[in-house]
């Protein structure tokens, strides 16, 4: 990845490790030194620290928006080839073609296995390095992102994971034109035999897809359970030299050969050894049905310290345009949100709200210069095209709407932080430090219009799109608060904070009750059956079979 100055950097922090040097990448991969290794490995191997796994193959053809979105909460791969993804590669590439498309004077920053330090070098003399038969020294390149640049033009991601990618869908024109967008779509990864990625999660909580070009590749997977990702975080912050596989239940150990392709999913805990030379085109993504674990990952990063450089690119900013994406979803067609996704909507206002709302009563009471700085970060873009306080608001309050329609408690961990949204009884004066031209405005601007081209691929917007169940109906309190509307929504906000305020009451009785009851018998399960969920998938996409907002 590069910066705005031109200068490469790893975008993974570095661990607190005596023996091994964590210059992590996007897959990236550091040493602990061939010998070191696979005698640790054997260790392993024979305390059945680790068990083969065979991952669950799924036809290039099966990979589809509705696979990410309802049926990826394990890692699985494709053995079919990559143009059943509706994936497109060079034919052949090889580490000479990787050099002649970016150019062989690109400067690279490759890690050296033995010092585990990191030498600067072309990707020129990287490619006679990783040709020569004579290695006195093993070498990784961990950190060749590759977006906009020519080899980009010949390698198009999974078909699906372009479908569902939150900076694809919500990442506005006007900053990708002036190249500010986050880059960590493409990687290419080529390594030496014998290199090792130690344990991490990516950047984020990313979800990752990884296609091996050339060589082999063996994974160690371990499950993100609520245990096992406070076991990883105290590992990471120590300086001690045991292995994650020690500590946790269960490891996976799955043997990966050229020509496949693995889809990771968000938040799993991952190590990576490299058998031989390989070659390896991945990528990151951010996704709307892995928005809690996304958050988790990404708050897991800030507490432990790590750097900004490390952290996923414009978090925040991404964050925020998808929040405001799905509050126009919710205030004119909430029937396309389902009650998974109003949850996931749910952590991302809540995480909104605790970035920015309730931060800055504490700036402002504390003198102290990081948290003022820190409070700058995560003000919303001042691009928005909504005023912040009513992008959180309607957030909360049509998500809310969705779940009480079928009686679903709020999550317990954001409960709080919904009652906190709840108790804000007026926007003015509100606690916000916003950076854009919304920020002291009375009114918010009117949403964007709909273009042609958005109509023609959504007819929904044209009163004709496809015949779909009819929105669950509100029970009827919730009605009659918010049947009055206003031009002004913050003229609205204490009607709707009235409605947040019965649904609560509504959640408390159910939990004091402790069973859920469905308003209708015909309501769905809180997890949709396949053919459900093929309805709501259509539903979201439209009648042309276009995706929208990966919802």
């Amino acid at each position: 990845m590069w910066d705005k100055k031109g200068q490469e950097f790893n975008p993974r922090p570095l661990r607190n490790r005596a023996h091994v040097s964590y210059a992590l990448m996007e897959s990236a991969e550091s040493s602990m030194g061939e010998e070191k290794w696979t005698s640790f490995l054997e260790k392993c191997r024979r305390k059945d620290l680790f068990s083969p796994h065979q991952l669950q193959v799924v036809r290039g053809s099966k990979v589809t928006t509705e696979r990410l979105c309802y049926q990826f909460s394990e890692p699985f791969v494709v053995l079919d080839p990559p143009e059943t993804l509706d994936m497109h590669l060079p034919p052949e590439l090889t580490c000479e073609m990787v050099a002649e498309l970016i150019g062989s004077d690109r400067p690279l920053s490759v890690i050296d296995v033995a010092s585990q330090g990191e030498i600067s070098m072309t990707l020129g003399e990287w490619t006679k390095a990783l040709q020569s038969q004579y290695r006195p020294q093993i070498f990784n390149l961990i950190s060749l992102e590759f977006s906009g640049t020519p080899l980009a033009q010949h390698v198009v991601r999974p078909r699906a994971v372009r479908d569902v990618d939150l900076v694809d869908l919500h990442w506005p024109f006007h900053r990708t034109v002036n190249h500010d967008i986050p880059c960590v779509k493409l990687y290419c990864l080529m390594s030496m035999a014998k290199s090792w990625t130690d344990f991490h999660i990516d950047m984020g909580g990313t979800s990752v897809f990884y296609h091996i070009v050339r060589g082999s590749k063996t994974f160690y997977f371990i499950r993100p359970t609520t245990a096992n990702l406070a076991i990883y975080n105290t590992w990471m912050s120590s300086d001690t030299d045991d292995g994650l596989m020690r500590l946790v239940d269960e490891t996976w150990e799955v043997q990966a050969t050229a020509g496949q392709t693995l889809f990771i999913p968000s938040g799993w805990i991952h190590a990576v050894f490299t058998p031989s030379d390989s070659l390896v085109i991945g990528g990151n993504f951010l996704h709307a049905r892995a928005i809690d674990i996304q958050l988790q990952i990404h708050s897991m990063e800030k507490k432990s310290g790590v750097g900004d450089k490390f952290l996923f690119p414009c978090f925040t900013d991404v964050q925020w345009y998808t929040a405001t994406h799905y509050a126009s979803v919710l205030e004119s067609r909430p029937d396309r949100i389902d009650i998974p996704l109003a949850e996931q909507l749910l952590h991302l206002a809540a995480f909104l709200f605790d970035n920015n709302f309730a931060r800055t009563a504490v700036a402002g009471a504390s003198s102290s210069k990081s948290a003022v700085s820190e409070l700058i970060k995560c003000a919303p873009p001042s691009d928005l095209a909504r005023d912040p306080f009513v992008v959180v608001t309607m957030l909360t309050l049509g998500s809310l709407k969705v779940l009480n329609a079928w009686q679903q408690q709020v999550p317990v961990q954001i409960k709080t932080t919904i009652q906190q949204i709840v108790s804000m009884s007026s926007p003015q004066p509100r606690a916000f430090i916003g950076t854009g031209s919304h920020s002291n405005s009375p009114l918010p601007p009117p949403p964007p219009p709909v273009s042609s081209a958005k109509k023609r691929a959504y007819p929904q917007y044209l009163g004709h799109g496809e015949a779909s169940r009819p929105a669950p109906s509100p029970p009827p309190q919730v009605l009659d608060a918010t049947a009055k509307t206003s031009a002004n929504p913050r003229a609205q906000l204490p009607v709707q904070e009235t409605a947040l305020r019965l649904f609560l009451h509504t959640q408390s009785n159910l939990a004091s009750q402790g069973e859920r009851h469905l308003t209708r018998p015909d309501a769905p399960p809180h997890v949709h059956p396949p053919a459900q969920v093929r309805q709501l998938v259509k539903r979201e996409a439209g009648e042309d079979g276009s995706n929208d907002a990966s919802a």
